[in-house]
């Protein structure tokens, strides 16, 4: 099926609970604030994505977009999932497909994220950088969620020690060359998970290969 210009918008029908894109309409309205985002599909490599009626999307809150090389990020996103007894929260490495639409919707690229990680609570509701970290805090059980606390401290100095560490994980905890996989028994708790499952099934495939 041919995708008509029209169709390179899309309407997200949003609620706390889910980011439901339905394809073929023109804008994103909040409906808890009503606030209108107006999102186009026509960047490279999500018109085929995300534009096609066999792909239809939902876009959940409560989703951390992360680097998937980095491995203090991913250590981050373990200790989350550990303490995280309700899932409330959801993850997606920002270099996977799964992740472009929510890139959009949020109208920041990758680099972006790879600068300051994000997080989606919810329509209208997206944080950056340590205002993203004690957001996530705050969906953890206690004592984890006593560190929103840290509101207190403004944002500018939160960012400048934030920042200093991000420039500097790679070189004081290591990158991997491909995104980490989480372990099988987590998949549930990620947005990429079939992107996730496909690299799983290559690599044990490449693994009896080379047996």
């Amino acid at each position: 099926m041919q995708v008509q210009p029209s169709m390179l918008v899309q309407r997200y029908s949003v609620d706390k609970s889910l980011f439901k894109l339905a394809v073929g309409n023109l804008a994103v309205r909040s409906q808890g604030r009503g606030r209108l985002w107006e999102t186009f599909g026509g960047r490279r490599g999500f018109q085929d994505y995300a534009t096609t009626p066999e792909n239809v999307l939902n876009l959940k809150p409560c989703v951390v977009i992360y680097d998937g090389v980095c491995h203090l990020c991913n250590a981050g996103v373990n200790w989350v999932i550990r303490v995280d007894k309700k899932k409330a929260i959801s993850f997606c490495a920002v270099q996977s497909k799964a992740a472009e639409p929510y890139l959009l919707l949020c109208g920041v690229t990758r680099e972006d994220v790879l600068r300051r990680f994000v997080f989606i609570e919810g329509p209208g509701e997206i944080h950056h950088a340590s205002t993203a970290a004690l957001k996530v805090a705050s969906y953890l059980p206690f004592p984890y969620s006593a560190l929103s606390v840290f509101f207190v401290i403004p944002a500018t100095i939160r960012n400048a020690v934030y920042d200093y560490v991000a420039k500097r994980r790679y070189r004081w905890f290591g990158q991997s060359k491909e995104c980490i996989l989480p372990s099988s028994d987590v998949l549930d708790r990620f947005i990429d998970k079939l992107e996730i499952q496909k690299k799983m099934t290559e690599d044990q495939y490449n693994e009896q290969v080379q047996d």
